[in-house]
């Protein structure tokens, strides 16, 4: 507003046809003047055979998931070390154990009529045993103090994976 009562009071000192007016009056008409220009450019592509919408990439079709968000399909014998030091199971308890990967949970269970959760924060480290396999989650805070790592292999020269 404050830009046309300028170009007004100027114009009214200048003779008619003055070039001022005559190029802000193109310039407005040529800004105004692309967007339909653009519309129509792209107005062609819905009856254009060779460009029909369900031709066009997409990139936003999600996969469906594969998978679990759990370590094992079923319960696995363990042990978890607690952030407050207290490490479960006590020796004459019987539990079972499964982490929740997306949530980042683990799942504590006697097997008969009782699940505990620990989120993340609340667990050290935790070791899950399958058959002869053992599987040991820890937070590597150099890495990570909020997710659980697997070391892949420790080497006595300091170097671990």
């Amino acid at each position: 507003m404050m830009l046309l009562s300028l170009l007004n009071s100027k114009a009214q000192h200048r003779k008619p046809g003055c070039p001022v007016l005559v190029c802000l009056t193109m310039g407005l008409c040529i800004l105004f003047n692309q967007s339909p220009a653009q519309e129509q450019e792209l107005s062609y592509i819905a009856t254009d055979v060779n460009h029909r919408a369900g031709h066009l990439p997409t990139f936003f079709d999600r996969e469906t998931p594969k998978g679990s968000p759990y370590f094992v399909q079923g319960w696995l014998r363990g042990v978890v070390q607690l952030a407050n030091q207290h490490q479960i199971p006590d020796k004459d308890q019987s539990l079972f154990f499964n982490y929740d990967k997306l949530n980042n949970q683990l799942f504590v269970t006697d097997g008969v009529d009782k699940i505990w959760s620990y989120p993340g924060e609340f667990v050290s480290g935790f070791a899950l045993v399958d058959g002869p396999n053992t599987y040991a989650f820890e937070k590597i805070p150099w890495i990570s103090n909020e997710f659980f790592l697997q070391q892949l292999l420790i080497s006595p020269k300091g170097y671990s994976l």
